[in-house]
């Protein structure tokens, strides 16, 4: 996910990390980038977060993903939904836990089932309770 960071002039949508622009396009009904790829929004606690890119997945990591049930969810996930992979993340609060829909696999169908990412799902926006050293 590519957290929203901002308005900006130029930008008529939202500016996200990288300092990539995201707009509606009304004529096709979603979002996109200047460049004319498309993302979802993702939500959490009903407020714009930021947005899921489909992750390119090239040959030698499909197979790599292939040997799994959850590389193999994934795969399905990604294409469907798009976005990294699911990763257990130090500080990450225990409310954002996969295990609460069987396991990773069974989170990546949930996600697919309902048309939105893992973080929106596990309603987590990538900051993580763990104190600064």
């Amino acid at each position: 996910m590519r957290r929203v960071i901002g308005r900006k002039k130029g930008c008529e949508g939202y500016l996200v990390e990288g300092g990539g622009c995201v707009q509606y396009n009304d004529r096709k009904k979603a979002y996109e980038t200047q460049g004319g790829e498309q993302c979802k929004p993702v939500r959490i606690g009903g407020v714009l977060a930021g947005f899921s890119f489909p992750v390119p997945v090239s040959a030698e990591d499909e197979q790599i993903y292939s040997i799994t049930e959850t590389g193999k969810a994934y795969l399905k996930y990604n294409q469907a939904v798009g976005g990294e992979p699911f990763g257990f993340t130090t500080g990450m609060p225990g409310s954002a836990d996969p295990y609460l829909y069987g396991g990773i696999p069974q989170m990546y169908g949930e996600c697919i089932r309902r048309g939105i990412t893992w973080q929106e799902l596990l309603q987590w926006d990538g900051h993580s309770d763990e104190l600064p050293i």
